[in-house]
């Protein structure tokens, strides 16, 4: 997949819920294949962090190679109460933009 494909910058953001606002939870940029490094996230959850795994949301990104492309996607927690596991899911909203190089 990062092969075949030549992202010359990148900037995600990551908003909390299912719409993108003015402010995101997290803001990520980088160069090249920098977007490796992102393909799963974590975040500040309930009780510990909340885990966004982002393998597919970045597949559709490079194998169309868009500019643009914003994605809700579901977090999950585990967390542990009165003696009992518990997975928690939360929304959240991932917003990618891109500019790919020539080469």
């Amino acid at each position: 997949m990062a092969e075949s494909i030549n992202i010359k910058q990148f900037k995600l953001d990551v908003f909390r819920g299912k719409e993108v606002s003015d402010s995101p939870e997290k803001s990520y940029s980088g160069t090249g294949h920098d977007w490796m490094s992102y393909r799963c996230i974590y975040l500040e959850g309930f009780d510990g962090r909340v885990t966004l795994n982002l393998e597919l949301f970045w597949k559709k990104v490079i194998a169309n190679k868009l500019d643009v492309f914003t994605q809700t996607l579901l977090g999950y927690e585990t967390i542990i109460k009165f003696g009992e596991t518990m997975q928690l899911k939360e929304a959240f909203t991932a917003q990618a933009e891109v500019s790919y190089s020539d080469e």
